[in-house]
């Protein structure tokens, strides 16, 4: 079986590095720290377990890939725009997706897009620390929960759980996938969501404060009822399982938590937004659980304010057409996305990206990409992605720059920063706004060039 794996966070590194490491066909692709993994493998240290992947299959493009058997999906939910892209070159007629996103919607997200019978979920119960690019921390347990999106489990099912266990990892087939993700959310609601809403506790700080321990208790609660107004038959035992493992963890930090630490969007819809949502349409009343939503979107936005960190920056070049220099690009893409970051906008997809990809391709790779998300034919300069990706043709660069008697890396330059000032949420549709992004773009340009 081949597997891909996509979003190479705690996650992705924990569960693809263990099916690599008991001998599967694993490839891993990476946004951002490929050099260090390609130097130093993937390690996962902890109390109960210590291993080291020295040799990873890891890639920039999912093309370098190809289709496979299975994907393992462990982008945070707040990328999965980011999928619509990564995932069609990874397909072939009998791809299975297995999404181990956290809270709703991210099956249905897939579901969507790409046909519900590829689609399963998973869910990790485990308490990981990603502590740089294939560095992992485990911190304690590390089952797994797998199910059909659609339907009762089937052959390909128990093949899927058959190569993680075959891998050591202790992974069980479900009958209902969402009622599972329900029991998940009983925990991950309260216990995410009162860490950053109490001021940056562990889950240890919870349990020992009568009200937080109260105000946790009185949500789980609250989840149950609303799982069963979807259909799904949860008892209180639940919560009491859920309170009893909690004790063992220490005090212990949720990857949610480091990321509103660290400035970076928390999956708010994913794991509080769509469960509130879902039960208020089935008739539950969830006062506790929308006041705590309410509160999270507020702390989220104003924490990647406050940051006020612009993003990392990578330039990958995909074509091999057009002579470039990397290295140089990569120089002034640093400089501008921070200018471009200084200027962005109420709302700008800049704030809540965690990285920016720029990849240099081919009139024939932006020709393919203008008709699939503009319909319209023929290559172009530049194409900007919500999700922060941009899209350059050296080829259509190199002919503007004979025609406009400039050189290839100036116009380049100014492809970039023209995409970075749409994520910084500058438009160029009517008269008045070209002219504005304009002097803008200009100012910036002159900036960064100077800066060099």
């Amino acid at each position: 079986m081949k597997i891909a794996v996509v979003g190479t966070g705690a996650i992705g590194s924990f569960y693809g590095g263990k099916l690599a490491h008991g001998g599967r066909d694993v490839h891993f692709l990476l946004r951002s720290g490929i050099a260090k993994i390609k130097r130093s493998g993937i390690r996962i240290r902890g109390k109960k377990e210590n291993f080291h992947v020295a040799r990873v299959q890891c890639y920039e493009t999912a093309n370098a890939i190809g289709p496979c058997d299975l994907v393992l999906i462990a982008l945070k939910a707040t990328n999965n725009e980011a999928l619509l892209q990564l995932i069609p070159a990874l397909l072939h007629q009998r791809t299975i997706l297995l999404t181990l996103q956290n809270g709703l919607g991210n099956e249905d997200f897939l579901a969507q897009h790409f046909g519900d019978d590829r689609v399963m979920g998973g869910l990790c119960f485990i308490c990981l620390n990603r502590i740089s690019p294939g560095l992992i921390e485990h911190l304690d347990y590390g089952h797994l929960t797998i199910g059909e999106f659609i339907g009762s489990p089937r052959s390909r099912t128990r093949a899927v759980a058959h190569e993680f266990q075959q891998s050591g990892v202790v992974c069980q087939v479900v009958d209902k996938l969402m009622e599972e993700r329900w029991r998940k959310l009983v925990w991950n609601i309260p216990f995410n969501g009162l860490t950053i809403a109490a001021g940056g506790i562990t889950t240890k700080d919870i349990l020992r404060d009568a009200s937080l321990h109260s105000a946790a208790l009185a949500l789980m609660n609250e989840i149950i009822e609303g799982a069963k107004s979807c259909g799904h038959n949860l008892t209180g035992d639940v919560a009491v399982e859920h309170m009893k493992r909690t004790e063992t963890m220490g005090a212990y930090k949720p990857s949610t938590l480091l990321d509103f630490e660290a400035g970076r969007a928390l999956e708010v819809e994913a794991i509080w937004g769509e469960p509130l949502r879902r039960a208020q349409a089935n008739g539950a009343a969830m006062p506790r659980l929308e006041q705590l939503y309410a509160l999270l979107k507020s702390l989220n936005a104003r924490a990647r304010m406050r940051h006020r960190l612009p993003p990392s920056i990578e330039v990958r070049n995909l074509q091999r057409i057009v002579r470039i220099s990397t290295r140089r690009l990569q120089e002034f893409a640093n400089i501008a996305c921070a200018l471009a970051w200084k200027q962005k906008q109420p709302e700008a997809e800049i704030a809540s990206v965690p990285a920016v990809s720029v990849l240099i391709v081919s009139d024939r790779r932006m020709a393919a990409l203008h008709k699939e998300f503009c319909g319209l034919a023929g290559p172009t300069d530049v194409l900007t992605f919500q999700h922060g990706e941009l899209v350059i043709s050296a080829e259509t660069a190199a002919r503007q720059a004979r025609i406009f008697h400039s050189n290839l890396m100036a116009e380049i330059q100014l492809y970039l920063l023209h995409g970075l000032l749409h994520l910084a949420g500058f438009d160029d549709v009517t008269a008045h706004q070209q002219k504005r992004m304009q002097r803008l773009q200009n100012k910036l340009l002159a900036t960064a060039i100077h800066g060099l």
